[in-house]
């Protein structure tokens, strides 16, 4: 992912920033490509970390508060 643009404003900065590392930290279903082009389930020890829901739960509560 790429970001060919600058963020001025603390708050945005702040909720990118949050967007970003939750990406980073999502193991389910994570994979990794070897050399010959295959893809592999990373195996982890850590607790699983399912972005799309940490989103889908994100946007639930926005909406319930009236953040249209």
């Amino acid at each position: 992912m790429k970001l060919c643009f600058l963020f001025f404003h603390y708050l945005l900065k702040k909720r990118l920033k949050k967007i970003l590392e939750t990406y980073l930290k999502d193991n389910v279903k994570a994979r990794y490509q070897d050399n010959t082009g295959a893809y592999h389930y990373v195996k982890s020890d850590h607790k699983p970390v399912n972005s799309q829901l940490i989103f889908h739960d994100w946007a639930s509560r926005f909406v319930d508060s009236d953040g249209e």
